[in-house]
């Protein structure tokens, strides 16, 4: 049992009460949750403040967990290699972001249009990704892909629109999209199952 599973299951077992309609598993996972995404969000907030990008990654991170929320995808197996992938992936994305050049706004049209394709039609093979926290009915996951490629088209015309008056937030909002959509594919899948296999050959937990 890791250290953020028995924080959130001595918090549970504290809050429960006989009439609480959730279990005390329920309520330690979603807990657990939630202190992982507030350690990831302060780790983040503390390297990009560093780095001098804090609105360009809080507005990637936004973009990017709200299709999250609606899609899931590819994840490390322990909190901890999920922090560090993460905070490096998110900053990474984010300063990237942040020093693009300014391009024509014909070249960042088309750059948008093409990312926001690509990110539509792996939607549409691989969402939503099949992770517990997500439902397993079927209806309810069709419901997630179709607002997941809806999310996509609005967002596309959106940042079409976006990238005459403001290039940066409309190129940022286009790579956070794609990372999460990139994060459906049977690539990224491969990818940190390596990963996994380097962690565990070096000992980390």
């Amino acid at each position: 049992m890791g250290w953020s599973e028995k924080i959130s299951t001595r918090i549970a077992k504290g809050i429960k009460g006989d009439n609480t309609e959730h279990t005390e598993e329920q309520l330690s996972h979603g807990i657990e949750i939630f202190l992982l995404n507030l350690l990831n969000f302060v780790c983040l907030f503390i390297i990009s403040y560093l780095l001098g990008i804090v609105w360009e990654v809080l507005f990637l991170s936004i973009i990017y967990y709200l299709h999250r929320l609606v899609t899931g995808g590819v994840h490390m197996s322990t909190p901890f290699s999920c922090l560090i992938v993460g905070t490096l992936t998110l900053s990474g994305i984010g300063y990237l972001g942040a020093h693009l050049p300014l391009l024509s706004t014909s070249a960042a049209s088309i750059w948008i249009i093409v990312s926001m394709s690509v990110s539509f039609m792996i939607n549409l093979r691989y969402a939503p990704a099949a992770h517990t926290y997500l439902p397993t009915n079927e209806k309810i996951r069709g419901i997630c892909k179709k607002i997941a490629l809806f999310s996509i088209l609005i967002g596309c015309f959106f940042i079409l629109f976006l990238v005459v008056y403001h290039q940066k937030l409309a190129l940022i909002y286009s790579l956070a999209v794609l990372l999460q959509s990139l994060h459906l594919h049977p690539v990224s899948y491969r990818l940190v199952a390596g990963l996994e296999k380097m962690r565990e050959k070096g000992g980390l937990s």
